[in-house]
């Protein structure tokens, strides 16, 4: 709210990184305050803002291994998806060949005195979307940093990022990141969900009995599940009612960056740009074509949704099989 920060900022918070378009701040509190403390009299002083922690987040992928499989799975949804995805993940390295045309453009968007993160992960990300959606640009939103344990993004630069997708135009938005319920990013995402971007969220790797992992668990959020390429449930992917749709993210072959060998990754983080790449090559977009989804995903749990595989398995399908285009006004899946 006008006037929020130079009042916080008297009552001894420090503002630590802002984000003016989107209305992001990120504070420090009063020297010597506890933290639930300090947090209870930004609500105070604050009453009309959204807060809560800067909770960490963590990629959805594993470090891949040495392989030597065969190629990469087939593009799944119609043969050429257009449009602009935005992938918030760590930075890409878009020398890479395969990647040559691919990157529209590449926004660093974690705070400040945040050291960049290894970009091994995003780049296979983007290598899997690529080749998933081989007529759509992407859009990198780079809102990871190096920490002590590795890769992490906080919630001022996942909610950062989410907002992001809406304002250059994307029409979805790869999500392949996990972290806990933070009350930022939850409005951040229903806002820009509301201004029409599909956020595809990898749904964690933590297994089917951990409570369930955010975004993804969001009900803005399209969450996605990993099979292996039986279609076989991966034993450390979520499971749960948010689960939407599931697709292959196990023992994924993808060129390794910077290195001509192939590597196999595994994760939650390589079935979401399945499903991402499958909604960019529909007719449609929204609910309309989330339904379109679900009438050409197979149903290969329990019959209907089930909270292993959602609304079915998404596999590799021509443009063929999409249902033409019709008029809006079709019921959200979730």
């Amino acid at each position: 709210p006008p006037g929020a920060l130079a009042r916080l900022r008297a009552e001894g918070f420090a503002v630590v990184a802002e984000r003016a378009p989107q209305g992001l701040a990120r504070l420090r509190g009063p020297a010597g305050l506890p933290e639930a403390q300090a947090l209870a009299r930004l609500r105070a002083l604050a009453p009309g803002a959204t807060t809560d922690r800067n909770h960490a987040y963590r990629l959805a992928g594993e470090a891949p291994a040495d392989a030597d499989p065969p190629a990469t799975d087939a593009a799944p949804g119609c043969a050429a998806p257009t449009g602009l995805i935005a992938l918030v993940d760590t930075g890409v390295d878009a020398r890479h060949p395969l990647l040559a045309g691919r990157i529209d453009r590449q926004e660093v968007l974690r705070g400040p005195g945040r050291r960049p993160a290894r970009t091994a992960h995003g780049t296979a990300v983007a290598l899997r979307l690529a080749a998933a959606a081989p007529g759509a640009r992407i859009a990198v939103l780079d809102s990871f940093h190096l920490g002590p344990n590795g890769e992490a993004a906080d919630a001022f630069d996942i909610a950062a990022a989410l907002a992001r997708a809406a304002e250059i135009g994307a029409t979805i938005a790869n999500v392949s990141v996990v972290g806990p319920a933070n009350a930022v990013v939850e409005r951040l995402g229903a806002a820009t969900a509301a201004r029409g971007v599909v956020i595809v969220a990898a749904a964690g790797n933590d297994g089917p009995r951990a409570p369930p992992l955010h975004p993804a668990a969001y009900p803005w959020a399209i969450a996605v599940a990993a099979v292996d390429v039986q279609g076989r449930p991966w034993a450390r992917s979520a499971a749960g009612p948010h689960i939407a749709f599931a697709a292959h993210g196990v023992e994924v072959t993808l060129d390794a960056p910077g290195s001509p060998a192939a590597r196999r990754w595994s994760g939650t983080s390589f079935a979401a740009p399945v499903v991402a790449a499958a909604l960019a090559g529909l007719p449609r977009l929204g609910p309309a074509g989330l339904q379109d989804l679900a009438t050409l995903a197979r149903d290969a749990g329990a019959p209907g949704r089930d909270p292993v595989f959602g609304w079915g398995l998404v596999e590799p399908r021509a443009c063929a099989d999409a249902p033409a285009p019709v008029a809006a006004g079709s019921a959200a899946l979730r």
